[in-house]
């Protein structure tokens, strides 16, 4: 009988033995599930900003930085953030005649009635973009017959110039009614570039480009920027 329990004993021992093995094998088989899974992750998380680092500096080399020139990669990121900062800018809602409306969607409210086939043929406007140079030669008669809000063009230059305007910063803004930019003498609305130096335009770079499709064509909305603060 003694033998016997004993042997019970140590059938016992062993089975509870067996038992924490398994307990344990399950907690380490957890444990390394939880490691493979975050390794994962890492690798995938990595792979992206390898990807978003290539496309910044595909967009660096696409605008033709110099092979002695530094800081290609930071000119792409730039560009991006100009983008960014230019569609923020057009969707921003501003107040005209006491309602809320986008900056984009108040250029197309006051770029609509120069899509008149009479007035395109009259003031020979093949593109909409092209309208700053049209625009100063355009009579108060003309306008009036084609219901063209002057006042509510003057308004929209108050609202970008009230908007862009930034001490700390240079710019040039281009949209189909001409022209805003800040240099070192200040800001100024104009409808041709002539009051721009080449240099001025050259440190700035590039323009971003934004198109908005409007009847059957696309308005073209430009930036190029940079901090001096």
């Amino acid at each position: 009988m003694f033998k016997n329990f004993l042997e019970n004993k140590r059938c016992t021992r062993v089975r509870d033995l067996f038992l924490s093995f398994l307990n344990l094998s399950n907690r380490k088989r957890s444990q390394v599930g939880i490691t493979i899974t975050w390794m994962v992750a890492f690798i995938i998380i990595f792979f992206i900003i390898l990807v978003f680092v290539g496309l910044v500096a595909s967009i660096a080399v696409q605008k033709g930085v110099g092979k002695n020139e530094i800081g290609s990669v930071e000119d792409g990121f730039r560009k991006v953030e100009m983008q960014r900062d230019l569609i923020g800018f057009l969707n921003r809602e501003v107040i005209v005649d006491g309602k809320l409306i986008k900056v984009k969607d108040e250029i197309l409210v006051l770029i609509e009635p120069y899509f008149n086939e009479e007035l395109v043929k009259k003031i020979d406007l093949k593109n909409i973009n092209d309208l700053n140079l049209k625009r100063p030669m355009i009579n108060q008669e003309t306008l009036v017959f084609y219901k063209i809000d002057k006042t509510r063009e003057d308004n929209l230059i108050e609202i970008l110039r009230s908007n862009l305007d930034n001490s700390c910063s240079e710019y040039i803004f281009k949209f189909p009614f001409g022209y805003f930019y800040r240099n070192e003498r200040g800001a100024k609305f104009s409808y041709t570039m002539d009051g721009v130096s080449g240099e001025f335009e050259k440190i700035l770079g590039d323009f971003v480009v934004i198109e908005i499709p409007y009847k059957n064509q696309k308005i073209e909305i430009k930036l190029k920027s940079r901090y001096v603060c």
